[in-house]
């Protein structure tokens, strides 16, 4: 494990996705929430909105569409994430299957960048407003079996 998370997001997504399946391998008969804090990157390669916490997000919805229990949270503790009004997002594992309802590509809004407006029409920002701190950016992954 790691003390701090940095580096790229699709390094994270991956990083976090082993957390995931490893502490849903353990035997255990109560929720578990994990903690986990850094600041990942993101480099920009469409004209889309939104920040690091947002593609966070939504890389990871991906990934655990077909795992029900499990919730995640992404966001700067300083309120803001990119150009944007929103310090990240939050999903669970209906978050993809929503907007496929909703006849939107998740694949789109990952290749452009575009985790703002995803999250706009699926539901998901996290807005505080300014909170006059920045600490980091914070991860929370709740896991009910």
């Amino acid at each position: 494990m790691t003390n701090v998370l940095d580096g790229d997001v699709s390094h994270v997504t991956e990083y976090i996705m082993k957390i995931i399946s490893e502490e849903s391998r353990n035997e255990f008969d109560h929720k578990v929430c994990l903690l986990l804090g850094g600041e990942p990157t993101v480099k920009i390669k469409g004209d889309g909105l939104g920040g690091r916490n947002q593609h966070l997000a939504l890389l990871l919805a991906t990934r655990i569409r077909d795992i029900p229990g499990i919730i995640f949270l992404s966001g700067g503790t300083d309120g803001s994430d990119g150009p944007t009004d929103a310090a990240g997002a939050v999903v669970d594992s209906h978050t993809i299957w929503k907007a496929s309802y909703a006849k939107l590509d998740s694949g789109k809004y990952i290749s452009g960048f575009d985790s703002y407006n995803f999250f706009k029409q699926v539901g998901g920002l996290i807005k505080t407003g300014p909170t006059q701190t920045n600490v980091m950016d914070l991860m929370i992954i709740l896991i009910d079996k």
